[in-house]
């Protein structure tokens, strides 16, 4: 099923009339509707100047170009317990589907019956015979049993492919529980590495307000003022107090990211981020041109059609339990009171029957089942819709956050870059004696704060393009490129 046309310009993307939707549903005019509200939908984002970088065709995460968090993903990939939940499922739906399947073949078994009877034979006289007469008989049945049901109406084929489908949405849902981990990965390693930073930045603003606190106390002693000691005193403190917290920080979001491997050996160190790493720089714009066929791939989108199909499926089986039904039995064996006959074909005995049964009166529960199915169907088309116009939503929500956090990285960049002058500039004037040691203290806590929020943005704006990734399903590449 083709689910989307076209989605144009570089970070404009037109999502074009959509044909969303199966035909089969007892109400068209649902399928209708949703077709007219998606073919409204379109959206132009605003235009980056940024570089355009080859998409590449490898996991969406190598954009990071780091050796580290792809190799725990990798790792999450294959420890994960969620995702070793799901494969199991795949496995359940796959052997249901199997097991349906079979339902339309001839099915043949085997029997063997062994019996003993005594019977009483009443109002027969016989001369010199007790009265009344008993007679003990012995019985050995050995058979073979074929019946089949003719599928007329598909009704057999229609719980096939329901079942397919619902194996198509077990296997759709293992594959978004794989792309979710690997953004909850990528995220948690990340957040890790902005954690372990923002501690350094918080050491160094500690530094910075015991060295104004010596001073301070030097100055004292000479007969200075006492109330900027106790200030500096103050600031001593509440950073020591965040330096608590940013190592306890760290310790969570490391704890995190040890969940998602599933694992708590000591070789999940190996896992972690190296120490000293700081976060990657996001060095690729959305490239131009992408398709809006990219949505497709999205498992969740695939799984909402899949259970959209299986509910159809469904109906058409419904509908179609009304009609008569065809099945052929067949049945072949020997029979005898002596165990040594039963391999003697002169003891065979066989039966072929043919039958037509048809529902005549079962209390509305058919009809019933038909308006449940009806109602399931237009439930799984709804959801379709819904889960399509969420993803182009998502899409469109990425690109405008990522526009707005670069232009709000400049301006931090563009700050940070005036506190480092500003700081040069005291340092200056205080080794020419026309400045003040405060002054240059007073720098260099707003520099590290603006750092410290620079490297925050940062963290967003990669978790940003992150959720970009999952939106689009995986990398800027189309599947197979």
């Amino acid at each position: 099923m083709t689910l989307f046309s076209s989605f144009r310009g570089r970070a404009g993307y037109v999502a074009t009339p959509l044909v969303l939707l199966m035909a089969c549903s007892s109400e068209p005019q649902v399928h209708t509707q949703i077709d007219e509200i998606l073919a409204g939908y379109q959206y132009q984002a605003p235009g980056v100047d940024a570089p355009v970088a080859d998409a590449g065709s490898g996991p969406w995460w190598q954009e990071m170009a780091s050796s580290e968090l792809d190799r725990t993903i990798q790792a999450v990939l294959v420890s994960n317990y969620d995702l070793h939940e799901a494969a199991a499922r795949v496995r359940s739906a796959t052997a249901v589907a199997e097991a349906v399947a079979g339902r339309s073949n001839p099915q043949l078994g085997a029997a063997f019956d062994n019996s003993r009877s005594r019977s009483v034979l009443i109002g027969i006289p016989i001369p010199g015979a007790p009265n009344p007469l008993a007679t003990t008989s012995t019985s050995h049945q050995l058979g073979l049993n074929l019946s089949w049901e003719v599928d007329l109406w598909g009704r057999l084929d229609a719980d096939e492919r329901a079942a397919i489908a619902d194996m198509d949405t077990a296997l759709s849902n293992l594959e978004g529980a794989q792309l979710s981990l690997s953004g909850l990965t990528a995220k948690a390693w990340l957040a890790l590495l902005e954690a372990r930073e923002q501690e350094g930045f918080v050491e160094a603003q500690l530094e910075n307000a015991r060295s104004l606190l010596a001073h301070l106390e030097r100055a004292y002693q000479q007969g200075g003022s006492s109330a900027p000691l106790r200030d500096a005193e103050a600031k001593v403190s509440a950073w020591e107090a965040s330096r608590s917290n940013a190592k306890q920080q760290s310790a969570v979001r490391e704890r995190q990211l040890v969940l998602l491997l599933g694992t708590a050996s000591p070789q999940r160190a190996e896992y972690l981020p190296s120490i000293g790493a700081q976060l990657p720089e996001l060095n690729t714009a959305v490239p131009v041109g992408l398709p809006v066929t990219l949505l497709e791939r999205r498992p969740d989108l695939q799984a909402a059609e899949a259970s959209l199909r299986a509910a159809d499926a469904r109906l058409q089986s419904a509908q179609r339990a009304l009609y008569p039904s065809l099945r052929l039995t067949a049945s072949g064996g020997t029979r005898s009171d002596a165990l040594s006959d039963l391999l003697d074909g002169d003891f065979s005995v066989w039966n072929l029957a043919a039958g037509i049964s048809t529902p005549l009166f079962q209390g509305g529960t058919l009809r019933a089942n038909i308006e449940a199915q009806e109602a399931a169907s237009d439930a799984a088309a709804w959801s379709f819709a819904r889960a399509v116009l969420s993803a182009l939503m998502e899409v469109e929500n990425a690109l405008v956050q990522e526009q707005a956090m670069l232009e709000q990285k400049g301006q931090l960049a563009q700050q940070a870059e005036s506190e480092r002058l500003r700081l040069q500039q005291a340092e200056r004037q205080y080794r020419s004696g026309v400045g003040r040691a405060a002054d240059i203290f007073a720098a260099r806590a707003t520099w590290l704060a603006t750092q410290s929020q620079e490297r925050s943005l940062q963290l967003m704006l990669l978790h940003n393009r992150i959720d970009l990734h999952l939106a689009l399903g995986g990398s800027f590449a189309p599947s197979g490129s």
